[in-house]
């Protein structure tokens, strides 16, 4: 004997009548010990790190794993592709380091954990590079100096951690966002970093208040003044003053 077909309104009219049955069938009962592992899972994933959790960890790659970072990677001939990463249409930030700094003392890790901070911050609108010194064996000559030939930048000789700032306009030269000749330039560097984790907040903010609003988006700065904040290639104590 053929049966009639099942439409999809008789399923329908039997959820309908009878919606608990359809729940446990798809949902078995849960074990106390799933339920643990569940909660526990829940509060790690939900739980933020602390500024001690991220230096504890071995290396910057740690620091920002799960954020939408790219890496340059070394293509041989004293070469990079950090130009193709950068070159997006949007400002840049990278972060040059090595993960075998000599008498850092943690510097290192606490850029990386001001980047991590900046990424979550404006992963949309600044792109977002890390630029290790070990991924080039050939130009890595000693602690300050581990850039290809192909990407040396501008003023003198890097220290590491730095962070490079680029962007398309520089307003010191009379370009605007919407009056520059196109060509993504290097605008500044940050060298060195916070010495101490209590520095970590207030290197953050003035960042994020006065570096980077003027320099790449035309803003005014947390005073509320369009004024260009420029580090020229310093540290210039910028842990507890604003940028000059």
């Amino acid at each position: 004997m053929d049966l009639p077909p099942v439409t999809a309104q008789d399923v329908y009219k039997s959820f309908q009548d009878k919606p608990t049955a359809y729940i446990q069938i798809a949902k078995a009962p849960e074990s106390r010990q799933d339920r643990i592992s569940r909660l526990l899972n829940k509060a790690k994933i939900n739980k933020e790190k602390t500024i001690d959790d991220y230096m504890s960890m071995d290396t910057v790659e740690d620091i920002l794993e799960g954020t939408d970072v790219k890496y340059a990677t070394y293509e041989g001939n004293g070469r990079t592709n950090l130009h193709e990463l950068l070159d997006t249409g949007k400002p840049a930030l990278v972060l040059f380091y090595t993960n075998h700094p000599d008498k850092d003392n943690g510097t290192t890790e606490r850029d990386a954990i001001i980047f991590r901070k900046l990424i979550e911050k404006y992963g949309d609108k600044i792109n977002f590079v890390c630029y290790s010194v070990d991924t080039n064996k050939k130009a890595q000559k000693s602690f300050y100096d581990g850039v290809a030939s192909s990407d040396k930048l501008n003023g003198n000789t890097l220290g590491y951690p730095s962070i490079v700032m680029f962007s398309y306009f520089d307003l010191l030269r009379g370009e605007t966002l919407n009056d520059n000749d196109g060509i993504l330039k290097q605008i500044d560097i940050l060298r060195g970093g916070p010495e101490k984790n209590k520095f970590i907040k207030p290197c953050y903010n003035n960042i994020k208040g006065w570096w980077i609003p003027t320099n790449l988006f035309m803003r005014p700065n947390d005073d509320g003044k369009l004024v260009v904040s420029r580090l020229n290639n310093s540290y210039k104590n910028w842990k507890d003053t604003k940028f000059k």
